[in-house]
């Protein structure tokens, strides 16, 4: 048969199909046999060989293998101290006690003893062991003479004849008494001039017992704490002359400075929690003044980030490049503009609008016309301003001070705030370490007491958000009614009224306080939940957030809510004849803004428009005192005596 060249060509597709169909076949066939063989009995080996990696029968460390673990161990727990000790060193000056419980008790950094123990076979102390003194390690002893002792400390004298004073530990064990352990024998004069050894800590760790003297002391000075606490804020009030002053309002209290009786007048109010009766001792209340304590640690720094997020706004910073001593400079904040020029006593300035929105003039400003001198208040009152870049924004002016010779330039300028123009103007609630403070995530997370496990709450803490809380607790949030309001006393089986409340008890101690309050309780630090409904000025809405943030509890936000506030924050029109304003309860003859009794909070606002409720919950954390709290230093027995 004669070949087709031309037809082969023509239909090449088709012959192509039928070479390739019969090879593709043959190959497939050779893979599944011989050679998916091969594969399986590779594969076989590898397995065998990883059974014996992954279930060793003994596994063996040698000496080299045992001191690279024990370094990487070392390493990993040094890095762990370095940041509790850095975390705690933050916090430290936060957590002072009464200034009468350190002057007398020194619970900062005094020497607590936890043991005195008497050498009997020892009789001058410059044959005494060796004393040991390693915080890092936990290690504090000292040997010495016991001069004298009273019911809470006692007096020792060390080898070199130097004194040394302990305050004794509520339970103080006394080895080599004759009347066993306590310390109230440690004041009988037949033990004076003996040799002893005694085990100490510096200062006192949270939640260490109290003896009986410390805890008449705390009864005696808590309250002196409360009124500078709250006057961190600058609170609006009415002075001595009947004159509207300071800056925050606190909600339903028309604050006062009272000079007798710091209790006077205080109420169950929402933006501040403490114990407004009288302490009740019937027993051994320690760990209820450490509650106590922590509360007012917890709100000092509330307010002190509420003082903070004013001070941002209210100092202005120069922008100039000048140093103020030719009697120039140009200052602002976030509100206003101000070039000055000083010539002998006569003073221009010009004041420029940096806001979006109209603002008034009669502002307050110290000025420091004296480097490191006292400021002077200066009030640049003219028409108010129109918004920034519109209309009449900017002022001129120029005004002739009281005449002073040591004036010799403008050097800095601070705006004085008032309650128009500070970033924080009311405080309407503060909750914390209850149920109430936590967020809507974490809400159903209960909370735990100091020392317990988190099982004993009564559910678990590491719940998923949305799991149903456990018995006895809250349907929800503390957050129902009006905008900003908590639910006073939500605790559950143990919820009444406010805290410190008559007839109302929100816990099972004797005062009112609870344990269960801590969102983790670890070796290092125990977290808190907090809660604060806040009315700011919606232009700072960012430095309220970054004050916060910058807590040095290490203010950790979860949730945060803004919403408009229409209604007016104006503070009280002037007091009706003869009403004695200076410490009057309740200022009768208000008619002002709704912080007050009596008033409507109906009057048009500057800037009313600008009033933002602000909720912020969110946790603190307060680092437990480092180095931490020290083992039991072993007593190196005498030497036998031949």
């Amino acid at each position: 048969m004669k070949f087709d060249k031309d037809l082969l060509i023509k239909h090449r597709f088709w012959v192509m199909l039928a070479v390739a169909v019969p090879l593709a076949l043959a190959s497939i066939a050779l893979l599944l046999t011989s050679v998916s063989a091969q594969i399986a009995q590779t594969r076989k080996k590898i397995e065998e060989s990883l059974k014996g990696f992954q279930k060793p029968q003994n596994e063996v460390f040698n000496e080299q293998g045992i001191d690279e673990a024990d370094q990487v161990a070392k390493l990993a727990k040094s890095k762990q101290e370095i940041v509790w000790r850095a975390a705690y060193g933050a916090q430290a000056h936060l957590f002072g006690w009464p200034d009468a419980i350190e002057r007398n008790f020194e619970f900062a950094k005094g020497r607590i003893a936890n043991e005195v123990q008497f050498l009997k076979e020892v009789k001058d102390a410059k044959d005494a062991p060796p004393d040991q003194y390693d915080p890092s390690q936990g290690v504090q002893l000292m040997h010495g003479t016991l001069v004298s002792g009273v019911r809470d400390r006692i007096t020792l004298r060390d080898r070199k004849g130097q004194t040394a004073l302990f305050h004794l530990a509520r339970k103080v064990t006394t080895p080599g008494t004759e009347d066993g352990a306590g310390y109230a024998n440690l004041a009988d004069p037949r033990y004076a001039g003996k040799v002893v050894a005694v085990k100490y800590q510096l200062g006192k760790y949270f939640n260490d017992g109290l003896h009986d003297n410390e805890i008449l002391a705390f009864r005696d000075s808590y309250k002196d704490q409360i009124h500078p606490l709250l006057q961190l804020v600058d609170p609006l009030r009415r002075d001595d002359k009947g004159e509207v002053a300071g800056v925050v309002q606190l909600k339903g209290w028309p604050y006062y400075d009272p000079k007798a009786d710091p209790y006077k007048d205080m109420k169950d109010i929402p933006c501040y929690r403490f114990l407004l009766k009288e302490w009740v001792i019937t027993g051994d209340i320690s760990e209820e003044a450490w509650y106590a304590e922590e509360d007012i640690w917890i709100q000092r720094d509330i307010y002190s980030r509420i003082r903070a997020a004013n001070d941002m706004i209210s100092k202005l910073d120069r922008v100039d490049q000048g140093d103020g001593k030719d009697g120039k400079g140009s200052f602002q904040n976030s509100y206003f503009r101000l070039d000055l020029k000083l010539k002998g006593d006569d003073l221009e300035w010009t004041v420029t609008n940096r806001l979006k929105r109209r603002q008034k003039l009669d502002q307050k400003f110290k000025i420091w016309f004296i480097p490191d001198g006292e400021p002077e208040i200066v009030t640049f009152d003219a028409e108010p301003l129109d918004p920034a870049g519109t209309g009449k924004f900017t002022a001129t002016k120029s005004r002739t001070l009281a005449k002073n010779p040591r004036r010799s330039g403008i050097y800095g300028v601070e705006q004085v705030l008032t309650w128009e123009t500070a970033a924080v103007r009311r405080i309407d609630a503060v909750s914390f370490a209850e149920q109430d403070a936590l967020a809507h995530r974490t809400y159903p997370n209960l909370l735990v007491a100091y020392g317990a496990k988190p099982a004993d709450a009564g559910g678990d803490p590491t719940a998923a958000p949305g799991a149903p809380p456990g018995p006895g607790a809250p349907p929800g949030p503390g957050f129902g009614g009006p905008p900003g309001g908590f639910r006073r006393g939500g605790r559950g089986p143990r919820g009444g009224g406010g805290f410190g409340a008559p007839g109302a008890p929100v816990g099972e101690l004797a005062n009112g306080f609870w344990k269960e309050r801590y969102v983790e309780v670890t070796q290092q630090a125990r977290r808190v939940p907090v809660a604060v409904s806040l009315i700011v000025d919606q232009d700072h809405v960012d430095r309220v957030l970054t004050s916060f943030n910058n807590s040095p509890l290490r203010f950790l936000i979860d949730q945060v809510s803004l919403n408009h506030y229409p209604q007016s924050l104006r503070p009280p029109a002037e007091p009706a004849a003869g009403t004695n304003v200076a410490g009057a309860p309740g200022f009768p003859g208000f008619t002002g803004g709704p912080g007050f009794p009596g008033s409507t909070g109906q009057e048009a606002d500057q800037g009313l428009e600008a009033n933002m409720e602000m909720v912020i919950y969110g946790r603190v954390t307060l680092y437990e005192r480092y180095p931490p709290r020290p083992q039991q230093a072993a007593v190196t027995p005498p030497p036998e005596t031949k």
